[in-house]
């Protein structure tokens, strides 16, 4: 009401004193208009500013339109009457707009709890307990009665109805988001209460609820308010829905990192190689260290990057990192206990991958299309060599076995899990890692063995160092497969399977799809949910088809294959189908859906898309 009395004097300003304006001598009229107009331009100057600087610091707190409704009739006074009233009613405004900004003041409160009761629409629901919202507590006999307990001395039967706990949610929620609420003065009232729901369709509903507000015994709103309320559950659930019906299309530029990682914590991947990349340019040389001390200038800058990164909160980059994983397979010579150990150090993989690191930079700077994930997997499937004569060819050209039989490196791929696996050491025999750098172990028991009992170490090449025996990774699985492995991911399902043969003797079928559907399909597709998503919501991936794509240079995109890799200009993950559970935590509520692509759009699309051009060769 106020707002409209001051709406509707502004309006009345403006005719109100013809009559004065009439009477008054010219001259020195003219002369008062002059300065008081001025002095009302002022103050509507600094009421504008105090506007924006409101705006700018508390924008959910903030409703100035009918302040500014009656600056912009202010404006339009030229005489000395009503710029005189003019300033008495500005005055008045401002002091009622600044009021709203008063903690505990009484237009603060109402503002406050309307802003958060408009909130409350389909994409932003009060949340409340899922058997509640679904009006599915165990003993609900009523539409609005959820739970019923019965007094056996005094046969009292007391009730928990679904206004009581909107009320309560409302309450609690005004109370943390509306300072210096005062919860005696607040009245909520309900009625016309519609349960949320998941129908024979498996979609979800939310429920809908009338709600009346007053505050010191004030209306807070004459029309009061419809929201919609629902549970964790059933909102995550319901966005991950929306989310892959209408098709997920992400691309790696514009993916954000994690808060928690200094300095770039927060910021899009593509920006942040936009801003450091000349300066990863820099710090990285062109040229591979071949003596490990200050006296070579490329092994300097290593060593400098390596102490920055040492640098990092936490001592991040030297805490192990663990992977292990023990799983039963069904064998030709019956049941086979695998067990997987992997440990290493962030810090370790950086030292034993920088000669692949400079390479790869070299690699790049060699090549028209910039883009960085592209020529990652072209350079991942050619030969080592040397780029700009940074002499990475030449370290792997002396490799023996132990039987003294050089070791033949037919793929980059196979170059990066030598420098992974084995020590990368300089021409004098220095080590630029202690001992191996990233570990690998395999248990293998047959029938009721304990494959811990049977760990055997893995090295690129077999070899003996004091008391432990390493067996060469070819024993496991020929590197030069793994090429052959990763183009068979290019168009994988739930159901597909490859055999590795064990110590060159036992064939095992490995379900790659199963694996990769419980681990990276499932991470993949989640990228995009809420950080708390799986704290509220159980996601059971069923059946998955998803492909690996390259852009070809006539703008097709084709399923990624060794004979048109090495002219792809982009690549991208897409998954085409996917047919999975939801369900919340306690196991009580299930949604089964299934997705498949109408060839318009994606369940999910990945651009992996970022700009390498940054990566240029050093001047000498």
């Amino acid at each position: 009401m106020k707002k409209l009395l001051i709406l509707l004097g502004s309006i009345g300003i403006v005719s109100s004193s013809v009559a004065t304006v009439v009477a008054c001598n010219k001259n020195t009229a003219n002369e008062n208009t002059k300065d008081k107009v001025q002095e009302l331009k002022n103050a509507i100057s600094k009421a504008e500013a105090i506007i924006k600087g409101k705006e700018q610091s508390s924008p959910l707190q903030v409703d100035s339109r009918a302040l500014k409704t009656l600056i912009e009739e202010l404006k339009k006074i030229n005489d000395v009457a009503q710029a005189t009233q003019g300033l008495i009613q500005l005055q008045e405004a401002l002091d009622s707009y600044l009021a709203m900004f008063e903690p505990g003041s009484i237009p603060s409160i109402k503002y406050g709890i309307t802003e958060t009761l408009n909130q409350m629409k389909e994409d932003k629901p009060l949340l409340i307990d899922t058997d509640t919202a679904l009006n599915k507590q165990p003993t609900n006999k009523y539409t609005n009665q959820l739970s019923s307990r019965q007094n056996s001395a005094s046969s009292i039967v007391a009730t928990t109805t679904i206004d009581d706990v909107i009320k309560n949610a409302i309450t609690t929620l005004l109370k943390n988001k509306v300072q210096k609420l005062d919860v005696t003065k607040l009245n909520i009232t309900t009625k016309n209460n519609e349960f949320a729901q998941i129908n024979n369709q498996n979609q979800i509903e939310f429920g809908k609820i009338d709600v009346d507000v007053t505050y010191n015994n004030e209306n807070v709103s004459a029309s009061g308010w419809k929201i919609s309320y629902a549970s964790e559950f059933l909102k995550q659930s319901k966005d991950l829905i929306h989310q892959w019906d209408q098709g997920v299309k992400m691309e790696a530029s514009k993916i954000k990192l994690p808060t928690s990682l200094p300095f770039v914590g927060g910021s899009e991947i593509g920006k942040v190689l936009e801003t450091l990349g000349p300066a990863i340019n820099s710090l990285v040389p062109s040229k591979i260290p071949t003596v490990f001390d200050d006296n070579d200038p490329d092994y300097k800058k290593i060593d400098g990057l390596l102490k920055m990164l040492n640098k990092l909160p936490h001592d991040i980059l030297n805490k192990e990192i663990k992977f292990e994983k023990e799983m039963i397979q069904d064998t030709p010579v019956g049941k086979a206990n695998i067990k997987i150990v992997v440990k290493t150090k962030a810090l370790d993989l950086i030292k034993s991958l920088i000669p692949t690191i400079i390479n790869f930079k070299n690699f790049v700077s060699n090549q028209t299309n910039k883009d960085l994930v592209t020529n990652l997997f072209k350079y991942l499937t050619i030969k080592p060599q040397s780029y700009n004569d940074d002499g990475y060819g030449e370290l792997f050209e002396n490799i023996k076995n132990n039987k003294g039989q050089k070791v033949e490196f037919k793929s980059n791929l196979e170059g990066i899990l030598f420098n992974l696996l084995e020590i990368w050491k300089d021409k004098n025999g220095k080590q630029m890692t202690e001992g191996q750098p990233i570990k690998f172990s395999f248990g293998l028991g047959l029938g009721n063995q304990n494959p811990a009992e049977h760990m055997v170490n893995l090295a690129y090449v077999a070899k003996k160092i004091g008391d432990v025996e390493y067996q060469a990774l070819s024993k496991l699985i020929n590197p030069a497969e793994l090429l052959n492995i990763i183009f068979g991911l290019a168009s994988i399902k739930e159901d597909n399977t490859i055999t590795i043969k064990i110590f060159d003797l036992v064939p095992v079928p490995l379900p790659i799809g199963e694996l990769l559907k419980d681990s990276l399909i499932k991470m993949i597709l989640t990228m995009n949910t809420d950080p708390d998503f799986d704290k509220h919501v159980d996601l059971k991936i069923n059946k998955f088809a998803s492909e690996i794509q390259v852009e070809t240079p006539d703008q097709k995109w084709v399923v990624m294959d060794q004979s048109n890799l090495q002219t792809a200009t982009g690549v991208k993950f897409v998954v085409k189908s996917v047919s999975y559970t939801l369900t919340d935590k306690n196991g009580s509520h299930k949604i089964e859906k299934t997705i498949v692509n109408n060839n318009d759009k994606f369940v999910f699309e990945f651009i992996m898309k970022l700009d390498g051009s940054f990566l240029k060769p050093q001047a000498k």
